[in-house]
């Protein structure tokens, strides 16, 4: 149970710098190493909760990053409703 603890904690709290191209990701999932970067890509290519299950591994094994997940997928359909909503000028 600590060790739950312990890895929730840092999962809240950690942000690295991606030295590859220089910007702040966060890791959505500590277990697996899957950064919020990885889970918006496979959201933004149509992947519903059970495809980031499936394909990146996250909510497997501790299930920490599982309602984060969820959260970036009702942020990517309110996005999507709204711009739908929008009226197109000409």
């Amino acid at each position: 149970m600590a060790m739950l603890l312990i890895i929730h904690l840092i999962y809240t709290t950690i942000r690295l710098i991606d030295k590859f191209n220089g910007f702040i990701t966060m890791y959505v999932c500590l277990c697996k190493g899957i950064t919020e970067r990885q889970v918006q890509q496979a959201i933004d290519d149509g992947a519903d909760y059970k495809a980031l299950r499936e394909e990146l591994g996250v909510a497997s094994d501790c299930g920490q990053c599982g309602n984060t997940c969820k959260q970036m997928l009702k942020a990517s359909q309110e996005c999507a409703f709204y711009d739908a909503q929008v009226p197109q000028v000409a």
